[in-house]
């Protein structure tokens, strides 16, 4: 049952962002940014004022939830908001984009989940493989996302944007 939920956790962006055609390098930023924004919930201090009163396991179940939130909301947004973005077919280099997406979302997502949907893929010899490399597998995501970008910027620069040329 956990690989299961692991294959579909890295599964369902890669499907949702090549069925209604996202630019996965937007996907991929934008999880990025889900990410960063969920990261620094713990030390806000307006939120630890508010669950003061609140006993240790609530809070932990409280942000955690909130990170979930702010870690997925975003990239659902963005896939809903940004359909038909991505040029070419249906597989096209946004394929490449899209798995970095569904492997990052893992990275991301399996800590924060429920103990007792996380429990099973923590322990689950796949998910330790997976993790052994993660450092690994960001820095190459990372890099083919920043070759994406790049070459995404050289494709708009060459289709005649006059704000690019120079005025003689």
């Amino acid at each position: 049952m956990a690989l299961v939920i692991l294959i579909g956790i890295i599964l369902s962006p890669i499907i949702l962002i090549e069925i209604f055609k996202v630019n996965s390098l937007v996907a991929y930023l934008t999880l990025c940014l889900g990410a960063v924004v969920s990261e620094f919930v713990d030390n806000n201090p307006i939120l630890k004022h508010f669950l003061k009163s609140s006993n240790y396991i609530n809070h932990i179940s409280y942000i955690n939830n909130l990170k979930l939130l702010l870690l997925l909301v975003p990239l659902v947004l963005v896939i809903i908001l940004m359909i038909r973005t991505a040029k070419g077919g249906l597989f096209s280099f946004n394929l490449i984009g899209s798995i970095c997406v569904g492997v990052l979302l893992a990275y991301l997502l399996v800590p924060i989940l429920p103990h007792t949907l996380n429990s099973g893929i923590l322990d689950n010899k796949y998910w330790l493989k997976l993790n052994n490399q993660k450092s690994n597998v960001i820095a190459v995501s990372s890099f083919i996302i920043l070759i994406m970008l790049v070459l995404q910027r050289s494709k708009f620069s060459h289709k005649g944007g006059s704000a690019l040329k120079h005025k003689k």
